[in-house]
């Protein structure tokens, strides 16, 4: 991008701008790369060393010509850049500035900011070069309502589906992984549900954070005030959204129904790995014992989920609860449903104080099975958690193969006290212990079992030869 004079001169357009603008514009010029953020402001107070407050269009000509020519910028903010405080040739220069970037990971945008064009959408489609040329992995918006700024206040339906239409072909246009809704945000029912499509159409967004605000359940489009609830179990339930890896539902009004409906279709979801479901509302869901027992019964399939996190308006675990999660984690009933719990979850909290009904010591207990899931893979992570919590093992089903298993069970077991030898803790010393003393069983149970093979081994006899004429005999003769 050419600047509006030789490159030499541009302090001199600057003479009167506190020594900040100018120092952040030295710093831009020369691509200092201890300049990773830029925080544009049509107008207001800087608050930190990287916000730029927008001058005059030859000033703006000057820091659009050293933003084409970053290398070091990771991260782009637009606040409060609307048509009214950005001229149309300031507005030119900045997008053609922008246009020429090709290291942003981070686009921060308010609902204000449009570059000083119409629409989002209009500046959408001027920045596509932009989106497509960067390796924007997070898109995060600020503060968009769509309330008629008149005296009636109606909500603005086709403003929300114009924005939405054109934040589609940004996040396409860039394969964004991240779509982030601030709080401040307030979406109609219909606007969300468009949202929860989009995410649908561009497999790229594995997070999502949506904070859908009080009116996405407002009666004025004729729609039940949960339906958003509803919608989300749906559509994972018939596989769509099929790209989300993350997501954040951040809404009023969640009750008990919505979220057993949520908790069923959790055990056929294999996409998932964090699940946030916050709602402060007084009518949402307070999540109790009997919740905690659905929750394993439903989480005791799910093979992916990693995190999930319950923060509803007032969590009433008590300790009955915790041992149904422990169940989840580490069923103890017997060794086939201890390898059938659940391996993957590394995380699950209902939101810090409001479980200070369980006595802190219970709430422990599901520290070191969150850790095993987390340090292992879920094959390793099982054998662990059995050598841990069972003492005795039943070795008969092995025995028809005489001692060509063994080798294997040890295996099993000595892989199991390495993962915990080097931790220090006196949880793995107990856990060592416990499991040398499944060693110690299970090696018994073959040589109680089968004696002679034993006696013969130590004794140094071999098998009988293939193709000899006693084949019936098990005992071993000397070779």
């Amino acid at each position: 991008m050419e600047p509006p004079a030789p490159v030499t001169t541009w302090l001199a357009d600057f003479k009167f701008q506190d020594e900040d603008t100018v120092e952040l514009l030295r710093n831009l010029k020369d691509n200092d790369e201890d300049l990773s953020h830029l925080h544009f402001m049509a107008d207001g107070e800087p608050w930190s060393n990287d916000q730029y407050i927008l001058g005059s269009d030859r000033q703006n000509h000057w820091l659009a010509c050293f933003l084409s020519r970053s290398t070091q910028l990771r991260s782009l903010r637009l606040w409060w850049m609307n048509k009214a405080d950005v001229s149309s040739e300031s507005s030119d220069f900045l997008i053609e500035g922008m246009n020429c970037l090709r290291t942003i990971e981070h686009f921060h945008l308010d609902a204000e900011s449009t570059m000083g064009l119409d629409s989002h959408e209009e500046m959408f489609g001027r920045l596509q070069p932009f989106f497509e040329n960067n390796p924007i992995e997070a898109f995060e918006l600020d503060g968009f309502s769509f309330y008629k700024r008149d005296r009636s206040l109606k909500f603005d339906v086709k403003k929300e589906k114009k924005f939405i239409r054109g934040l589609e072909t940004a996040i396409k246009a860039a394969n964004a992984t991240r779509l982030d809704f601030s709080v401040e945000n307030d979406f109609s029912i219909r606007g969300t549900m468009k949202i929860l499509t989009l995410c649908e159409s561009c497999p790229s967004i594995k997070e999502l954070n949506l904070n859908v605000g009080r009116a996405v359940h407002s009666r004025r489009f004729r729609l039940p005030d949960r339906q958003l609830e509803y919608a989300v179990p749906a559509l994972l339930k018939l596989g769509r959204l099929a790209n989300l890896q993350t997501l954040f539902l951040n809404g009023d009004g969640m009750g008990r129904d919505e979220f057993i409906e949520l908790l069923d279709v959790l055990p056929d979801n294999n996409t998932l790995k964090e699940l946030y479901l916050i709602s402060i509302d007084d009518g949402a869901c307070k999540v109790d014992d009997d919740i905690a027992e659905r929750l394993c019964n439903s989480m005791g399939r799910n093979r992916t989920l990693e995190r999930l996190s319950i923060q509803m308006n007032l969590n009433k675990f008590t300790s009955a609860g915790m041992t149904s999660l422990k169940q989840l984690l580490c069923n103890t009933d017997s060794v086939d449903k201890t390898f059938e719990s659940n391996h993957s979850l590394i995380d699950l909290n209902g939101g810090g104080w409001h479980m200070a009904r369980v006595p802190f010591p219970v709430a422990e207990i599901l520290r070191p099975l969150y850790e095993i899931n987390e340090r292992f893979k879920r094959n390793d992570a099982a054998i662990l958690k059995i050598l841990t919590y069972h003492k005795f093992i039943d070795m008969r089903p092995l025995f028809d193969w005489e001692y060509r298993l063994l080798p294997q069970v040890v295996d099993c077991i000595h892989r199991a006290m390495n993962a915990v030898f080097f931790d220090a803790s006196d949880q793995s010393t107990a856990a060592l212990k416990k499991i040398e003393e499944t060693k110690l069983t299970s090696l018994y149970q073959f040589v109680r079992e089968l004696p002679d093979l034993y006696i013969n081994s130590v004794l140094g006899l071999a098998e009988q030869p293939k193709g000899s004429a006693d084949r019936s005999s098990k005992r071993l003769k000397v070779s």
